[in-house]
């Protein structure tokens, strides 16, 4: 269990259409952190419950196939540090760019720097990933580098039958 003092973190690494349900779940999070607000603005006396962090990292090839970047940008706005309930983080990644350009998407260093200065090392974390095959076995491979507890990954593996973990 975790310790009730602390806030609740959450990285959410999206690829592609990988996003849907992910952006679904911070859907929902905005929603609670929205009736955390009215309760509390209603009756001061009840407690609230604790910020929720989330940090999203979403790639895509080429600027047009980011999705929900509109309801993104809303949300970022809405849920900035400063919320008290909800604070939202998204980083994008258009890859292709950096291909035209004769660099590589994102160097594995640059991933294990990303991805430890999102939170991804710390116990209280959870990691929710959705994307291809490609982007869950580096992500897998990442943890595995940070020593992240495999069991607060959470993905659905419908790329393949052999398993990544």
């Amino acid at each position: 269990m975790r310790d009730s003092a602390r806030s609740e973190i959450i990285l959410l690494i999206a690829g592609g259409v990988g996003i849907a349900p992910l952006m679904s779940m911070i859907e929902t999070f905005a929603a609670e952190a929205d009736e955390c607000a009215r309760v509390s603005d209603a009756n001061p006396s009840v407690n609230r419950r604790l910020k929720r962090k989330v940090s999203m990292i979403y790639s895509v090839q080429d600027e047009r196939e980011i999705l929900f970047l509109r309801r993104l940008e809303d949300i970022c706005t809405k849920f900035g540090p400063d919320n008290p309930y909800l604070s939202v983080d998204v980083q994008c990644f258009v890859t292709r760019y950096a291909i035209r350009e004769g660099k590589p998407p994102i160097l594995r260093f640059q991933q294990i720097d990303l991805l430890s200065r999102t939170d991804a090392s710390s116990d209280d974390t959870a990691v929710y990933m959705c994307g291809p095959e490609s982007l869950e076995r580096a992500v897998h491979g990442i943890l595995r580098k940070l020593e992240f507890p495999m069991g607060q990954l959470f993905f659905e593996q419908w790329w393949s039958d052999k398993a990544i973990i």
